[in-house]
C-alpha cells in the first residue's frame, strides 16, 4: 500500500512537469519563442520583361504591378527590364536591368526586422527606412563576391553576370561586386575573406571573389550620375508611397481584379470551347 501511494505521487509530479513544459513552449504572453511573421512586399512598377516566382513554391510568370511577393521570391529582369518592390516596412528595390535575386529572409519576430537579400547578378538599389537605423533591425545583401550589411540607408549593389581574371595562375574566374553608398553608412565583406571596410556617404568599394573590399573611395563618375538621375528619383517616389500605402494596397487590389477577370474569360472561354465542340459533335452524329 505504501509502494502504491509513492508511486501515485510520483506520477502527479511526473504530470505536472509536462504540462509546465507544454505551457513554457506554448506561443503566447510571455513564451521563451515570440512569433515570427513575414513581410510581404508589392512590385509598385514593372517596366520591360520581367519574371518572378511569387512565393518559394510558385511557377515563374511574367511579373505585373501590383504582384504581392513573399519571402522565397525570385526576381529577374532581362536586358530592357526593371522593377519597383517595396515591402509592408517601407524597404524598398530597385531592380535593374539584366538581374537576378532572390529575398531569402524578410519577417518580423515582434519590433525586430531582418531582411536578407540575395544577389545571383546584376544592380539592386536599396532604400531603407531610416526607423532601421536601430539595432532593432538587420538588412543584408549578399553576392558570390560580397556582403553588405546597412541600417537605414540608401546603397546600390552591382555584381557582374561575367566572371573577371584571377590574378593568381590556375585560379578560376572570380566574380565581381561594386558596394556605392548614398546615404548612411555600409559594412561591405567578402565571404570568405577576412576583412570589411566601412563606406561611408558619396563612397564606393570594389570587391574580386577570394579578396577583402578594397578600401572606401570616391564614387565613379557612372555611379554619381546614377545617384543624381536615378537613386534622387527613387528616393523620391518611394517617399511618397510610403506615406500613402493605401495606394500600394489599392495597386495589388487592382492586380487581383484583373487576375479575377481574366481567370473568369479564360473559364468562359473553355466552356464556350466545350458547348461548340458538343454542338458539332451532335451535328456530325446525328443520321
Amino acid at each position: 500500500m505504501i509502494v502504491r501511494k509513492k508511486l501515485a505521487g510520483h506520477g502527479d509530479k511526473m504530470k505536472l512537469a509536462y504540462c509546465l513544459v507544454l505551457l513554457a513552449l506554448a506561443p503566447g504572453r510571455g513564451s521563451v519563442w515570440a512569433a515570427t511573421t513575414k513581410i510581404g512586399a508589392t512590385l509598385t512598377s514593372v517596366q520591360g520583361d520581367v519574371y518572378i516566382s511569387t512565393g518559394p513554391r510558385a511557377s515563374r510568370r511574367p511579373a505585373e504591378k501590383g504582384m504581392r511577393c513573399a519571402p522565397g521570391a525570385v526576381v529577374m529582369t532581362i536586358p530592357g527590364g526593371s522593377a519597383e518592390l517595396l515591402f509592408e516596412d517601407g524597404t524598398a528595390l530597385r531592380i535593374e536591368s539584366n538581374t537576378l535575386f532572390v529575398v531569402r529572409k524578410a519577417e518580423r519576430e515582434k519590433s525586430f526586422r531582418e531582411f536578407l537579400v540575395e544577389m545571383v547578378y546584376g544592380k539592386i538599389l536599396s532604400n531603407i527606412p531610416k526607423i532601421n537605423k536601430s539595432d532593432k533591425a538587420k538588412y543584408q545583401m549578399k553576392s558570390p563576391a560580397c556582403v553588405a550589411a546597412v541600417r537605414g540607408t540608401a546603397f546600390v549593389m552591382e555584381v557582374s553576370s561575367a566572371a573577371v581574371p584571377s590574378d593568381k595562375p590556375g585560379r578560376p574566374l572570380a566574380a565581381a561586386a561594386t558596394v556605392a553608398v548614398f546615404e548612411g553608412r555600409v559594412r561591405a565583406e567578402n565571404p570568405s575573406t577576412p576583412g570589411a571596410v566601412e563606406v561611408g556617404v558619396g563612397r564606393q568599394t570594389d570587391v574580386l571573389a577570394g579578396r577583402a573590399p578594397a578600401a572606401a573611395h570616391s564614387l565613379s563618375a557612372a555611379m554619381e550620375d546614377y545617384r543624381t538621375n536615378i537613386a534622387a528619383l527613387f528616393a523620391q517616389r518611394i517617399g511618397e508611397l510610403r506615406s500613402d500605402m493605401e495606394a500600394v494596397r489599392a495597386m495589388n487590389q487592382d492586380y487581383m481584379d484583373r487576375r479575377q477577370e481574366k481567370i473568369q474569360n479564360d473559364m468562359d472561354s473553355y466552356q464556350d470551347d466545350v458547348q461548340q465542340q458538343m454542338e458539332n459533335f451532335r451535328k456530325n452524329t446525328t443520321p
